[in-house]
């Protein structure tokens, strides 16, 4: 209180101020902290937001009632509080008394800062100074460097509940500072309790105590319930069964600080960057308007080097749950044909996270009821008079009505959040992404809020838009429909009545997606199509040990063949491991259908005959089996393992083709090849044979169907007639090319807002699903035979001619999924984000808890996350 009542008449003296605008200058900010000091007024406690700058070796004040830096003596410049060289690293945190904050600073190296936020002002100007500078060099191993700052409050009397915690000491607080030993794989805190002198001033009270650790920190944050120390790292920590995990690590500080603090691993399936904590509100599993009881949550950034498609986890915020002892559970409903994951799915980000902070729900409400134009950002559900809050709005629900917000849940706070519409939760992240963007974060329904609708709008839903049946390309790139050989059928999409259609107005409607999982992408379901990667790759062909049998290795030599044959014992660059699950590559043994191997050499001693069908040169858009490009083909009948000599990255083993005419060429090549012991043949594109020259090179086919996405790549084999369901398996009982599929399926996303349904259908456009959070495939379908005249050849009979090469279709699916983000204008990397009570300032109820996030571009911006984005400020 005592703080408010002044801040009413700073608040007065600001608005009547004739002072212009002022920059604040920021250069190349590196980290930004709120915390509560010495004002212009003695004796008055103000809040600022204070922004480290490392080509200024400085700290600017910028004051959040006006979202203007503090003014220096001479009012034309801001004021700046000079630091150590290049501050990197900001903390700040209460005493528990009411007084000023802890303020401390610090950059690679080992000395600390203390700012004197208690310091009186001077004729009207902040007062602000280093206080006390700390040498921790002497508490450390030899070239340990400073990685990370946290200050806490010092843990006092034991509290019970759902969450276990302890009330903080008054007038205390613990200063932690994380060192990387650099020379060595651990690392260290170094704790300085600090306390409040009768003058006010803040003083180290003991001796700077020393937690030896056995990994590298690389961020460190405290816990709300006072009796807990988080790290990110990368490095691997034991879990509570003695297990090496990759995560967060997980301090108990609660015995004090002479005790030793014991740390067990949290596994996160993953390296982590950063780290916050909140005790957190969920939605239940079957509504998103009602809210679980409040547990402790631990949020982190995974790291790049160790998540994304082809790791254990994808990449985003990972939510830990310190009951489980790693992630926090998946809270899909146990229902669907996909199984749930075993874990939370990461909060998505479309960038490299820079930065974490977390808001609860505000602390005092406006006059103005919830809801409505400057209302109040803080609410109570279910109504509960003892609070003084407000209820909060019931909850409006896509299709019309109301739903009681929080009346089957328990009760407790609840804050604003601008998305694709207007809805309350009980907290609220913001990560600085190294694209520029800050990305909201609603905590208490795991994920991001779409800024639109996913389900409910029919202009930008998850959906099918488009889809086409193709056929062979013919020699003109960009050809449908084209180039079908004789008794060749064409292939289209069974609908829900099993009728195959191929009327691109209905084909859309066949493509079975799902809010969650399908992402924007354009797909290609072929016949016999080319295998992502696997296209006119430069190559060889030799003859394998036995004298008998090609083989083809994807390399290249150190110098261009001047002739098309290279001795076989070549100085090689290996250009593709061809047995890496990553190409999915099926050669005959244990595999129905043996994938097809072309191949189109530079100088070629036998005729090849059969089509490649891949467009180059140019000439009427006609089948014609006689025209070039022709190429030489054979299945896979086997992988070559790696010969560091012959082929460094292994190679295909051919296999005798059942065509006769391939079958002769085949023998020719193994004749010509004998003929000239120790030699291959090269496929290159390096000898000009006339003046239309064609793509040389290999190339490899399916055997059967293959899925290929532009930006998803391989995703599996369909089959004719059997429902396709590109979707998640249980990943860790996989392995190789099945467990690189799954991992391609993972959802990405949970819905957050939806209307209640409880039977297949009554989603428009989702006709299987019955909840959003339940998870599906990203693609499902069943293709399908169909003849056409004027495209289809004479001889095609629907149910028992083979689909020619190359013929499918080409569908594209949208997500519906668009982050909600906050832009700043002209600014670069995120790198530092914290968050302020704007509702603790007078009259400045109605904005709520907002963030104030960093850019290297020297921006600082202020989000308001309840609030749309015009109301966001842009401070330099």
């Amino acid at each position: 209180m005592r703080r408010i009542i002044a801040l009413a008449l700073l608040l007065a003296a600001a608005c009547s101020s004739g002072n212009p605008v002022m920059n604040a200058d920021f250069q190349s900010p590196s980290a930004v902290v709120a915390f509560w000091g010495a004002g212009t007024t003695p004796g008055v406690l103000t809040p600022w937001i204070a922004v480290a700058s490392t080509r200024g070796d400085q700290l600017r004040l910028i004051d959040p009632v006006t979202d203007e830096p503090a003014r220096s003596a001479n009012p034309a410049f801001p004021l700046s509080v000079p630091t150590l060289e290049r501050p990197l690293y900001l903390a700040s945190g209460s005493m528990s008394d009411g007084g000023a904050d802890v303020l401390a600073v610090a950059t690679t190296g080992t000395v600390v800062q203390l700012v004197g936020t208690w310091f009186p002002p001077f004729n009207g100007v902040p007062g602000y100074a280093i206080a006390q500078s700390w040498e921790l060099s002497a508490e450390v191993p030899e070239g340990s460097v400073i990685v990370g700052l946290a200050v806490t409050p010092v843990p006092g009397t034991p509290w019970t509940g759902t969450v276990a915690g302890a009330d903080p000491v008054a007038g205390k607080a613990w200063l932690i500072v994380a060192f990387s030993e650099g020379r060595s794989s651990g690392g260290m805190l170094i704790v300085l309790e600090l306390a409040r002198a009768d003058d006010g001033s803040i003083a180290l009270a003991a001796e700077p105590a020393a937690k030896p650790i056995p990994f590298v920190p690389a961020t460190i944050s405290g816990s709300p319930d006072n009796i807990h120390v988080y790290c990110s790292t990368a490095d691997f920590i034991l879990d509570a069964q003695g297990v090496p995990v990759q995560g967060v690590a997980e301090f108990s500080v609660g015995a004090g600080l002479a005790a030793p603090w014991p740390v067990r691993g949290l596994d996160g399936r993953g390296p982590t960057s950063s780290v916050a904590a909140a005790i957190v509100g969920e939605r239940t599993v079957g509504t998103w308007w009602d809210f679980q009881e409040p547990v402790l949550r631990i949020y982190a950034a995974l790291d790049s080097s160790g998540c994304g498609a082809g790791m254990r986890i994808a990449c985003g915020i990972a939510t830990f749950d310190p009951a489980r002892g790693g992630l926090a559970a998946d809270p899909a409903p146990p229902t669907g044909f996909v199984p749930r994951q075993s874990y939370r799915t990461p909060m998505t980000v479309s960038a490299t996270p820079f930065g974490l902070a977390i808001a609860m729900p505000p602390a005092h409400p406006n006059t103005t009821a919830p809801g409505q134009p400057f209302g109040s950002q803080v609410c109570y559900s279910p109504a509960d008079s003892a609070t003084g809050l407000a209820p909060c709005p019931d909850a409006g629900l896509p299709g019309g009505g109301f739903a009681l917000f929080n009346g089957g849940g328990v009760g407790q706070r609840f804050m604003e959040m601008a998305a694709s519409s207007v809805w309350w939760t009980t907290a609220i992240a913001l990560v600085a992404g190294s694209d520029g963007y800050p990305y909201v974060q609603d905590l208490g329904r795991f994920g991001p809020p779409d800024a639109i609708s996913a389900l409910n709008d029919a202009t930008q839903a998850t959906a099918c838009v488009r889809a086409v049946p193709i056929g062979p390309a013919g020699p003109v790139a960009g050809s449908q429909l084209l180039g079908f050989p004789a008794g060749t059928s064409a292939v289209g999409l069974k609908s829900s009545k099993d009728v195959v259609d191929s009327d691109p107005a209905f084909m859309v409607n066949d493509v079975i997606v799902w809010p969650g999982f399908t992402k924007s992408d354009t797909w290609l379901v072929q016949y016999q199509g080319l295998l992502p990667g696997l296209s006119s790759r430069k190559g060889v062909l030799g003859l394998a040990a036995d004298d008998a049998t090609l083989f083809l290795a994807i390399q290249q030599s150190y110098a261009p063949p001047p002739s098309g044959i290279l001795p076989a014992a070549s100085p090689w660059i290996p250009l593709a491991v061809v047995a890496s699950p990553e190409f999915a590559i099926h050669p005959a043994a244990g595999n129905p259908m043996a994938d097809i191997s072309q191949f189109y050499l530079d100088v070629d001693p036998c005729t090849p005959t059969r089509p490649n069908w891949v467009p180059a040169g140019g000439g009427a858009a006609v089948y014609d089996p006689t025209r070039p490009p022709q190429t030489h083909e054979a299945p896979v009948g086997a992988f070559l393992p790696p010969d560091p000599v012959r082929y460094p990255g292994g190679a295909l083993a051919l296999a005798v083709p059942d065509d006769p005419t391939l079958a002769s060429e085949y023998q020719c090549l193994v004749d010509a090849l004998r003929a000239s012991p120790g030699t291959v043949l090269t496929a290159f594109n390096n000898v000009q044979t006339s003046t239309t020259d064609y793509l040389r090179g290999i190339w490899v086919r399916a055997g059967g169907f293959v899925l290929t996405g532009s930006a998803t790549g391989y995703a599996g084999r369909p089959v004719m007639g059997v429902r396709y369901n590109f979707a998640w398996a249980d990943e860790d009982s996989l392995s190789a090319e099945d467990q690189i599929v799954a991992r391609k399926a993972r959802r990405f996303w949970y819905p957050a807002f939806y209307d209640a349904c409880e039977v297949p259908g009554c989603y428009f456009g989702f006709p299987e699903m019955t909840d959003p959070m339940e998870p599906g495939p990203v693609v499902g379908f069943t293709l399908g035979r169909y003849c056409q005249s004027g495209i289809t050849p004479d001889g095609c009979d629907p149910v028992t001619s083979p689909p020619a090469r190359d013929a499918g279709v080409s569908f594209t699916t949208r997500s519906g999924f668009v982050p909600t983000v906050r832009r700043p204008t002209s600014a670069s990397v995120g790198t530092s984000v914290t968050t302020f009570d704007k509702s603790l300032l007078p009259g400045y109820e109605w904005r709520g808890r907002v963030f104030y996030t960093s850019f290297v571009g020297g921006v600082l911006f202020d989000v308001p996350p309840g609030l749309d984005s015009g109301q966001t400020v842009t401070i330099r």
